[in-house]
């Protein structure tokens, strides 16, 4: 099963199982993957993964981490998401990217 990877600049991320995006019509406007706001920050990465994928986020000031996508909760799309890197003062994720 395909899963979409989302994570937050300020380390708030979810797994969303890809059929709820389903396809829209012509004039639509699309589908919210995440809730973002003051707690979240804007939206830093996004990978189509799998459950025996891994993926690697980092930040600004060079923290890395690395986890398997099967520890990440599968979320709704309308939900705000979990804690997935704690960074410390002035840090924020930069991207994620797939192994």
């Amino acid at each position: 099963m395909k899963y979409l990877v989302l994570v937050s600049e300020l380390g708030i991320g979810k797994k969303i199982n890809l059929e709820e995006f389903y396809p829209k019509s012509r004039g639509s406007v699309g589908l919210k993957g995440i809730n973002l706001n003051e707690r979240t920050g804007l939206l830093a990465g996004a990978e189509v993964v799998e459950d025996e994928d891994e993926i690697v986020i980092f930040t600004k000031r060079g923290q890395i981490l690395r986890t398997k996508v099967s520890n990440i909760n599968l979320q709704s799309r309308n939900s705000v998401g979990v804690i997935l890197i704690k960074l410390k003062q002035d840090d924020k994720v930069l991207g994620i990217c797939k192994i």
